[in-house]
């Protein structure tokens, strides 16, 4: 091996444990549970049949007033907002619950938006799309 090779090796090795320090701050700070808090993600399955588009997602937790469903131009977007419950004469060590903020949109190709049918029931979102030739906007009610 030449000289200028091993000086470069025994440089880089200085700095070596600084990196692995930096990459496991980095990677502790911006974990996926994190984000997650701060952007949750919820379950979802699109599906189709001749006749119509299926939307089945988990929303456990969430109140049908904190939903939010539009429909504009063959697509489909779902607002989601799960607010944290503060009880301040508590101290908490530890929580995986999610709170925030959330929306998806589906594009779905056109579709009837008068007869679409929405409705949540034991933390499961469902949409019943029906198939349609034009394209409209509407804001959707949750049964």
């Amino acid at each position: 091996m030449n000289k200028e090779l091993k000086k470069r090796r025994k440089f880089l090795e200085i700095f070596s444990p600084i990196s692995q320090l930096e990459r496991s701050l980095f990677s502790d700070f911006f974990s996926d549970e994190l984000l997650n808090y701060y952007n949750p993600k919820y379950n979802t399955e699109v599906s189709e049949d001749n006749d119509r588009y299926y939307i089945l997602m988990e929303l456990p937790g969430i109140r049908k007033e904190d939903i939010k469903l539009e429909a504009s131009e063959g697509k489909i977007n779902v607002e989601v907002e799960k607010k944290q419950i503060s009880d301040n004469s508590k101290k908490v060590h530890y929580s995986e619950l999610n709170y925030g903020y959330f929306s998806k949109s589906f594009d779905l190709g056109p579709f009837n938006f008068d007869e679409i049918n929405a409705d949540l029931n034991n933390g499961i979102l469902t949409l019943e799309i029906p198939k349609s030739s034009r394209i409209k906007s509407s804001i959707i009610s949750i049964n």
